[in-house]
């Protein structure tokens, strides 16, 4: 991820996640690169993911919402933006 080789990144995230489904580090990885890499839908579905291990992981609102923002979901995006900001 340092490297910014988020394709790179992304089997790594998915190896974590198969060897320990309830670890957080492995949504946040794959969400991050999926980011990076503009695949907005599966970013959003791994800030999700990461929300259920961790629902006091706020900012993970604010990075959903930011894909949702460029996915062209506002209804969804202000509704997260709006639970970050709480």
């Amino acid at each position: 991820m340092t490297a910014k080789k988020y394709a790179d990144a992304l089997p790594l995230a998915k190896k974590l996640a198969e060897l320990d489904p309830k670890n957080p580090g492995a949504p946040f990885a794959a969400a991050t690169a999926h980011a990076a890499l503009k695949q907005h839908a599966e970013a959003a579905a791994q800030w999700t993911r990461l929300l259920e291990l961790e629902p006091k992981a706020v900012t993970a609102l604010d990075r959903r919402g930011d894909a949702y923002l460029k996915m062209g979901k506002f209804k969804e995006a202000i509704s997260d933006f709006d639970a970050y900001l709480k």
